[in-house]
């Protein structure tokens, strides 16, 4: 076993000293005062949720040996994830009557600034894979074929539980603090009954935890808040109202291979969905989230290359450019995107105070873009066909000078049967759109065709990487 950070070495500690044989966790100076316990009903530990330092105690010392006459429990391994330690354990004693009891269980140890802030336990290490992700959904060797394929079959009902979850906003109610599920249900519209269940539902799934009537909202949860730091809101209601339906035609594309979209909607899934503004507006606040959640830490230790000028095309609400330039107050910007989809940007600049040093310009990138030094293109050409993205590069080479400079912020598809995100994400372009996620190669071979030559692919703790290329 590897212990690589101070909290996993806390825990180390523990185990051996105390935890290990049932006693109260010595972790004084290292609870957070707010510290809390989750420990899910039917467990062979009981059930319930328990705050504080001298409660989390009180259950090690008393509550847990109500139950048990002997205990022991012995970590199996370490999973170190820096603020959150993921620790299998064999648990093994006898009950009061005799009974005696084996299990393998998984704790989660959140840690905020040092201090453990949070301490789960999942029903068996089947959920490890999951647990050391975030908690999605149980899956793993000891789960038969037919249940593995039952729930994947089973999981657009998931995202409909999901979406009404964010749409309702009963994440957003739960920032302060939980709630009955009755104030729950009449603070966002909800019939109690079927939000209960609802919440019944994606409880063990690591989104919820209930006790004594009430329902509280996880980290993982909070993610589908509004506002909320990390919130992906935005993305389930994109996803939600104008992936979701088109989906139901992927059989149409798989045998003619045309876009669902294009057949669901009657017409390019773009088209269609900028003559709706409501959902344009959609669409730019769930562009904002990927920036703001799916790639946090992505600029970190990265420079654009040298120039002056950064054009963002397609930039959205700018919320790229202004991760990019907040720390080079040399250089100035521009934002460029369809008429309908730039006013986004105005507040977003104002609020980084870049207003005074990035202008915003409306344009249609396949006819021509602004005159600058170097040109971010972010998320752009997986959303087109080769043909169309030819023609995007065109318009860059015929308004920048040689040399100037291209940096592509794309997933690159990994060879083989690796996961990797880019490759669920190329289904979403099938689907959706004519375009497709790319392997390196095949991006160079893209930008050859428009005469610019790749420099180099810079990965990033993401799933994105930045594609560096030269014009001439």
């Amino acid at each position: 076993m590897t212990y690589t950070s101070s909290n996993a070495d806390v825990l180390m500690r523990a185990f051996a000293s105390d935890w290990g044989k049932g006693k109260p966790p010595t972790l004084e100076g290292a609870m957070h005062p707010e510290a809390e316990l989750i420990v899910p009903e039917g467990m062979p530990y009981g059930g319930g949720v328990f705050r504080g330092q001298e409660r989390i105690g009180q259950w090690f010392a008393e509550d847990l040996w109500q139950l048990w006459a002997e205990f022991s429990s012995t970590p199996t391994d370490f999973i170190d994830g820096g603020e959150k330690v993921v620790v299998p354990v064999h648990v093994k004693g006898k009950t009061h009557d005799g009974a005696e009891v084996e299990a393998d269980n998984v704790w989660i140890y959140e840690f905020e600034d040092g201090a453990l802030r949070r301490a789960r336990v999942l029903a068996d290490t089947a959920t490890i894979r999951d647990a050391v992700t975030g908690g999605t959904m149980v899956a793993g060797e000891q789960v038969p074929e037919p249940m593995q394929m039952v729930q994947m079959l089973g999981a657009f009902q998931l995202s409909q539980a999901l979406y009404v979850v964010a749409k309702l906003g009963v994440s957003s109610a739960l920032v302060d603090g939980p709630r009955t599920i009755e104030d729950l249900a009449a603070r966002t519209g909800a019939n109690a009954d079927a939000l209960g269940r609802i919440v019944r539902t994606l409880a063990p799934l690591g989104l919820f935890w209930t006790d004594d009537h009430k329902v509280g909202a996880t980290d993982l949860g909070l993610t589908l808040a509004e506002g909320h730091p990390g919130s992906v809101r935005d993305i389930a209601l994109f996803l939600m109202e104008t992936h979701y339906a088109p989906f139901g035609e992927l059989l149409r594309t798989a045998t003619t291979g045309e876009s669902a979209a294009t057949h669901y909607y009657g017409k390019p899934f773009f088209d269609w969905i900028s003559e709706i503004p409501e959902l344009a507006e959609v669409m730019t606040g769930a562009m904002a989230s990927i920036t703001t959640a799916l790639r946090a830490g992505m600029f970190d230790g990265y420079s654009l290359p040298d120039g002056n000028v950064v054009a963002d095309i397609g930039g959205a609400d700018g919320s790229m450019l202004c991760e990019l330039l907040a720390h080079e107050p040399q250089r100035r910007g521009i934002v460029f995107d369809r008429p309908e989809i730039v006013p986004a940007a105005r507040k977003a600049l104002a609020d980084h105070g870049l207003a005074d040093r990035v202008e915003i310009q409306s344009g249609d990138f396949f006819e021509s873009v602004p005159t600058a030094d170097v040109y971010i293109l972010s998320y752009i050409l997986h959303d087109w066909d080769d043909e169309s993205c030819r023609r995007i590069l065109q318009a860059i080479t015929n308004a920048a000078a040689p040399g100037a400079r291209i940096v592509l912020v794309e997933s690159v598809i990994t060879p083989g049967d690796a996961p990797d995100l880019a490759k669920t994400v190329d289904l979403t372009m099938l689907a959706m759109v004519t375009g497709r996620e790319r392997t390196a190669y095949e991006y160079e071979r893209l930008l050859a065709a428009a005469n610019c030559t790749i420099d180099r692919i810079v990965p990033s703790p993401t799933p994105f990487s930045f594609i560096e290329a030269t014009v001439g």
